[in-house]
């Protein structure tokens, strides 16, 4: 087994095959790196999506917390496709998932605590 990490290329290809594998760690490494990088679009709400998914699969309650925070109530204005009308001209709503939506909802259950954060509930 080895006791230290590759460094792979960051591509999609790449995040596909470690979440593939279980390196879920190595998995959310990588997106953390992809998504400092990037601007908010629905592509990206999908890697959010899946940060979050395997942030609470390893038990990463608090850091899911901290970064969900950032979406407030999932609310605003850059949430919607109507903030990009330029690359979406015919698109109206919301760019949350309604995963990502799942996600957001259940995170209180790991984070009592939390409570205040999810008003909007």
């Amino acid at each position: 087994k080895q006791w230290y990490q590759r460094r792979v290329a960051i591509t999609a290809g790449n995040l596909k095959q470690l979440v593939k594998e279980g390196r879920f760690l190595s998995a959310v490494n990588m997106l953390t790196e992809i998504l400092n990088s990037s601007e908010m679009s629905p592509n990206t709400m999908n890697l959010w999506t899946l940060r979050f998914t395997l942030l609470i699969k390893l038990k990463l309650y608090s850091t899911a917390e901290v970064e969900m925070a950032m979406f407030g109530n999932l609310d605003n204005c850059d949430l919607y496709y109507e903030f990009y009308h330029k690359e979406y001209p015919s698109k109206k709503g919301s760019i949350i998932p309604w995963s990502f939506r799942l996600l957001w909802s259940i995170l209180p259950l790991h984070c009592p605590s939390s409570g205040g954060l999810y008003g909007a509930l």
